[in-house]
């Protein structure tokens, strides 16, 4: 208490000032509409400036978190999305054979003019009855769940194979060969699993991915080496009206979701020899700066890969019996 006095005393002059102003800044504020006006709003923009620097270094420590939950809400919008993408409407229906006719309204009287290609009555109507049966069918033909993970390891510079390390693994259900996406297009393939981290190999390796061009147009696209930002896309009919721009998609021939984001088309070179076109993309990804991404497991894919499986070997076992000598 003693010392509380003696500071006082020792600064007395300093707090009577302010003490003082204070009562200034009260008077002025209650008796001058004008003045007080303007010293709330000084007041006001002051202590806002003051609010918004503590906001901002309050949200950056959050980002972290803020990453989280954004992370959890997109992947369980691409969890509700692909439950509604990947289905059919289909419908039974019988038919009988193509009836060919000639229209009765447009026919001439005189029957020598059906002889004449340009009579109207020329032109076969061809009439076909479908009859549906049963009620339609909602018929899903695929099925994903997605798996947020966070890139902690990634390599852009490999010769051949480049491997990116998530930390996720078996215990977070993760296999071999699933396909890994992120939000802006294709990341690559599931390679090695351990309990709690997965190697996955990028696009940026010697493995073919199935792209689809300008209206459903099939093409094989690989990495050649150059650069970790383009990829070729091969064997595309030479038909194909594609232009500098276009995006290519992925197929549902591959382990990936259909319609993901490959590559945007920047340059295109015709071979007319086996009549095909090669499209240099740029990918939709960045490599260098890949943060997080999804694992994406399909939940039909096991029972489409042992039915082509048991396919193969029932055709492969049929081909050797058929060579055997009788």
């Amino acid at each position: 208490m003693v010392k509380l006095i003696q500071l006082i005393r020792q600064y007395w002059n300093i707090i009577l000032f302010f003490l003082l102003e204070f009562i200034c800044f009260r008077l002025i504020v209650n008796s001058n509409n004008i003045q007080g006006s303007d010293l709330l709003n000084s007041s006001n923009a002051i202590a806002g400036f003051f609010y918004e620097k503590q906001n901002d270094v309050v949200g950056y420590f959050q980002l972290k978190s803020a990453n989280k939950d954004l992370l959890a809400e997109n992947t369980r919008l691409h969890n509700e999305l692909s439950q509604l993408k990947y289905t059919d409407t289909l419908q039974n229906v019988t038919a009988k054979i193509p009836i060919v006719v000639f229209d009765s309204v447009k026919a001439p009287k005189d029957t020598t003019l059906l002889a004449k290609a340009d009579s109207p009555a020329a032109k076969p109507v061809i009439v076909q009855d479908l009859r549906p049966y049963g009620n339609p069918k909602v018929v899903g033909y695929a099925s994903y769940s997605y798996i947020a993970a966070r890139v902690i390891n990634n390599s852009v510079v490999a010769d051949r194979n480049n491997f990116i390390t998530i930390n996720r693994g078996t215990a977070d259900g993760i296999e071999k060969d699933m396909a890994v996406v992120s939000g802006e297009g294709i990341v690559g393939r599931v390679a090695y699993v351990s309990k709690h981290y997965a190697s996955v190999i990028s696009v940026l390796s010697s493995r073919n991915v199935s792209t689809q061009i300008a209206g459903g147009n099939i093409g094989i696209t690989n990495w050649s080496n150059n650069s970790p930002d383009f990829v070729t896309m091969s064997q595309v009919d030479i038909r194909t009206k594609v232009r500098k721009g276009d995006t290519a998609y992925t197929t549902s021939y591959s382990v990936y979701p259909e319609n993901i984001p490959v590559g945007v088309v920047v340059s295109v070179d015709t071979y007319k020899v086996n009549n095909s076109l090669n499209l240099r993309l740029r990918l939709s990804n960045n490599f260098r700066n890949l943060k997080y991404v999804y694992v994406v497991k399909n939940l039909l894919g096991s029972e489409k890969r042992d039915l082509e499986k048991a396919t193969a070997a029932k055709e492969k076992a049929a081909l050797e019996a058929s060579k055997k000598p009788k």
